[in-house]
């Protein structure tokens, strides 16, 4: 699995690079965190750059974030490397700012759970699934039809991508001689 998060994080980062928004969709909320420490800690260790310098307006995300969350969150932490982090665990105030600065075009890259399926107006260029899976089953079609008709935004682009991240492990044996 870590394989597929960093070639999923690896492949948001060339698309940052091509002034692309992108939406990275997890099916399951707790991945949105994890993804999101994973980019911290690749970040920390020179893997990847940060997307973006806080403007006032992620300032003021962070510090909602900070007061409801602490500053040490992921959610906090990743706004100010230019990454939103959205999911419905997240309280209310801090979501309401986030969605603000997606609005704006403040962050370019968004790692979203299924509230993406639950009416939040998001849209990006690219739109990145690096599982379609969730408790051991497919997610629903129409959830899936939903969320990739985020790729794509309106008077912006001429069309939007889904690309459904593979990572697989070579099962090719070599011979020993």
């Amino acid at each position: 699995k870590t394989h597929k998060n960093e070639l999923t994080l690896s492949a948001a980062w060339r698309f940052v690079a091509q002034a692309k928004d992108v939406l990275i969709y997890c099916s399951l909320r707790r991945s949105v965190e994890s993804l999101g420490r994973l980019i911290l800690k690749c970040i920390d260790h020179g893997v990847l750059q940060p997307l973006g310098v806080p403007n006032e307006r992620i300032q003021n995300a962070m510090a909602t974030g900070a007061e409801w969350l602490g500053r040490s969150h992921p959610a906090v932490q990743c706004l100010a490397q230019g990454v939103a982090l959205h999911h419905g665990g997240l309280p209310r105030p801090f979501l309401n700012a986030v969605e603000g600065l997606l609005r704006s075009g403040d962050c370019r890259l968004t790692v979203a759970s299924p509230t993406l399926a639950q009416g939040v107006n998001l849209s990006a260029s690219v739109l990145l699934v690096p599982s379609i899976w969730r408790n051991q089953e497919i997610i629903p079609t129409a959830e899936f039809a939903n969320v990739a008709g985020r790729a794509g935004r309106a008077f912006v682009d001429i069309e939007g991508s889904v690309l459904h991240v593979v990572w697989e492990e070579s099962t090719r044996k070599t011979n020993q001689a």
